[in-house]
This record gives structure tokens, sequence and C-alpha cells, in this order.
């Protein structure tokens, strides 16, 4: 299953970097087909990004590493797409979400550097 949250189903937002890990946050309507997502990666340049660092996610009341099979950010049009292992969570595959708008640099600088990461991560592991 795929679902997509346009920046309407969007109650907050917020991205930081604390202690070599990037945190990205968001809180959905109560009638979103998820109520909150949290994605951490520990930074490319962190002492804590290991060969077996991965993406930590938290959907609603669910954690887990591991699961992340692809994450994107279309600066373009302000999406985050994350798709996940099969069975991960509830039977979602892909989540697509519409980011608040607008964002100031430096959100969308931590956005880059959570893809560059991810994407290290994965290199890590191959």
């Amino acid at each position: 299953m795929n679902i997509v949250l346009n920046r309407s189903t969007v109650a907050d937002f917020g991205i930081y970097k604390e202690a070599g890990a990037i945190v990205l946050g968001f809180k959905f309507s109560h009638d979103a087909p998820i109520h909150t997502l949290i994605v951490q990666i520990e930074a490319q340049a962190s002492e804590l990004a290991t060969d077996n660092a991965g993406m930590y996610v938290e959907i609603d009341d669910a954690a887990f590493y591991g699961g992340v099979l692809d994450f994107q950010y279309n600066e373009a049009d302000e999406r985050i797409r994350l798709e996940l292992a099969t069975g991960k969570y509830r039977g979602i595959n892909v989540i697509q979400i519409e980011i608040p708008l607008p964002l100031n640099a430096d959100e969308r600088q931590l956005l880059r550097e959570l893809v560059s990461s991810y994407n290290s991560s994965l290199a890590r592991k191959n």
C-alpha cells in the first residue's frame, strides 16, 4: 500500500541535527492514515556513523532499524519519499509527504544531508 500525505494533513514538522544525528519528524492530522513519523540517521561525518548504522524510523507506536529501502527528498516539489521493506508497518510500502512550506535554507540543507547520510549508510553496507 502507498500513502500520500499532502500539506493539509501535516499538523507539525521539524528537522534538526543534534549529537551527530539528523532527526526529521512529522505529526499528522487525526484523519491521516498515520499520525506520527520520525526518521533519524547518524550524520555522515559523525563518529556515530558506523557500518551497522542505518535509518531509524518510528511510525505511530512502531519503531525499527533497517526497514528503509529508499529515502528521497525532491526539492522541486518539496516531497519526501520513504520506501519500506515489505511487512515493516501495516502493509505500507511507500510513504510520500508534501513538506509544509516555506522551508528555510537550514531546513533544506538538513534534508539534503539526511539523504546524503542515508546514501552513505547504504554504500557502507554494500
